[in-house]
C-alpha cells in the first residue's frame, strides 16, 4: 500500500485518517470477494449435491443401490416419471417404486429419498413379501426378483424391462460324436461370469471374462445326454441372438465349498472397460452390438453374506455419482476415486470401508448399448 512517503512526513492526524479510510476501502474490497467466492463454492455445492441418495432401511443397501442403477437408466426410468396409473397400483411395491423414481428424478439438494419396507422386499399383491424381512438380500437375486415384478403389469411397466433382457441361444457339441444341437434360445437379464480359480490372465479384465464366457476354446464342458449317442458329455458355446439396451453382467464373486457347506467370496482384481464390444458374440443377422458403461454395483466386505453395496451410476447428464446409501458424491469416473465440491480429486479414507472401492469390490456391471 503506498503510503510509506507519507510515512516519512510525519505521522499526522490527517495522515492517519486518510490511511485508515485507504485501508477500509481495501478491506472492503476484500470481504466482497471473499463473499463473492463463498456464494460461486456454494452453488459449485449444490451442483454437486444435485443428485439424491436413498435412506437405508436398517440392511436395505441392496435395494437402494439396484434403484440408483435403474434410475440411471433413462430409457427405463423415463416414461415411469408420469403419473402413475392407479388401475394397475395394485402393489404397494410397485408403488413406492414409481415414487423413488420420480423423487430422483426431481433432484434436489442432498435430501435423501426414502424407501418403504414394501420395496426393499418386495410385496405381492396379496401383501406377502417375496424376501426375508430385516435380512440383507444379494443385489442381483433383488435386481431380478424387483423386474420380474414389475413385469407383471401392463405398459410401460413391462416394456421398460424388456430393454435388460438378452436372449442366449446354446449350442451344445457331443464330445464322442460331434453332433450339435441347439434348444430354445433363453431369456436372461443378466449374464453370470463365473471366476475360477484356474482363470487366465486375460480373464482379470471384464472384456476377457465376455470372451470366456462366449468362446467356445475357453468354455467348460458341461453334462448333457446325447440324443445321437451314448454321450454324456457336451460341449457349449453361446451365442447372443437378441442384444438389449441395458446389458447386465453378474460377477459371481461367490465359492461353495461341497465338503463343508461353507460359501467364501472370490476377492479377484477385475478391470471393468468403459466400452464392450459383443458383435463377435452375436448372431450373424443381428446388426452391431457396441455398448458403454452405464453403472457398476460394488460390493465391499470380505463375506459373502454380509458387507454394503453401493452404486457407481452416470445421470442422464453426463456426470458421475457414487451413491452409498444417503451420502451421494461426485465422482471422476466409474469405479474412481471421488470429487470435491471444486471439482478436484479428494482423498477418500481407507478406514472407511463403505468408501473403499477397488478392482475387487465390482458385483453387477451395466452396460448401455450405444
Amino acid at each position: 500500500m503506498p503510503f510509506y512517503d507519507d510515512f516519512q512526513k510525519g505521522c499526522t492526524l490527517q495522515w492517519f485518517t486518510r490511511q485508515l479510510h485507504t485501508l477500509s476501502i481495501y478491506a472492503a474490497k476484500v470481504a466482497a470477494k471473499v463473499a463473492k467466492d463463498a456464494v460461486a463454492s456454494e452453488a459449485e455445492g449444490a451442483v454437486a449435491s444435485s443428485h439424491q441418495g436413498i435412506v437405508n432401511l436398517g440392511v436395505s443397501c441392496y435395494a437402494g443401490a439396484i434403484m440408483q442403477v435403474l434410475f440411471s437408466a433413462h430409457n427405463f426410468s423415463k416414461p415411469c416419471f408420469s403419473d402413475l396409473d392407479v388401475a394397475v397400483a395394485t402393489s404397494d411395491a410397485l408403488k413406492d417404486f414409481h415414487m423413488v423414481l420420480q423423487a430422483l428424478g426431481r433432484g434436489g439438494r442432498g435430501e435423501a429419498v426414502s424407501m418403504t419396507s414394501e420395496l426393499a422386499y418386495i410385496t405381492d399383491e396379496s401383501g406377502e413379501y417375496s424376501l426375508q424381512l430385516n435380512y440383507q438380500h444379494c443385489a442381483q437375486e433383488y435386481l431380478i426378483k424387483l423386474l420380474g415384478h414389475i413385469e407383471q403389469f401392463p405398459n410401460p411397466y413391462r416394456a421398460n424391462v424388456s430393454l435388460f433382457a438378452a436372449s442366449v441361444q446354446s449350442t451344445f457339441e457331443c464330445t464322442l460324436c460331434k453332433v450339435t444341437t441347439s434348444p430354445k434360445p433363453a431369456r436372461t437379464l443378466n449374464i453370470q461370469l463365473h471366476l475360477p480359480d484356474d482363470l487366465p490372465e486375460l480373464g482379470n479384465s471384464l472384456v476377457g471374462l465376455v470372451g470366456r464366457h462366449f468362446n467356445s476354446n475357453d468354455t467348460a464342458t458341461v453334462t448333457r445326454n446325447c440324443s445321437n449317442c451314448a454321450g454324456t458329455i457336451s460341449r457349449e458355446t453361446l451365442k447372443l441372438v437378441e442384444a438389449p439396451q441395458y446389458m447386465t453382467f453378474h460377477l459371481v464373486r461367490m465359492r461353495f465349498n461341497n465338503q463343508n457347506g461353507v460359501a467364501t467370496k472370490i476377492d479377484r482384481e477385475i478391470t471393468v472397460e468403459e466400452t464392450l464390444d459383443m458383435s463377435a458374440y452375436c448372431d450373424v443377422e443381428m446388426p452391431a452390438a457396441k455398448y458403454k458403461l452405464r453403472a457398476i454395483v460394488h460390493h465391499i466386505g470380505t463375506s459373502c453374506d454380509q458387507g454394503h453395496y453401493i452404486a457407481d451410476v452416470t445421470t442422464a447428464d453426463g456426470k458421475f455419482w457414487r451413491c452409498n446409501d444417503a451420502d451421494v458424491t461426485q465422482i471422476a469416473q466409474l469405479g474412481g476415486i471421488q470429487l470435491g465440491n471444486s471439482g478436484r480429486p479428494r482423498r477418500e479414507c481407507a478406514m472407511l470401508v463403505r468408501n473403499n472401492v477397488t478392482k475387487k469390490t465390482p458385483y453387477l456391471v451395466i452396460y448401455q448399448k450405444t
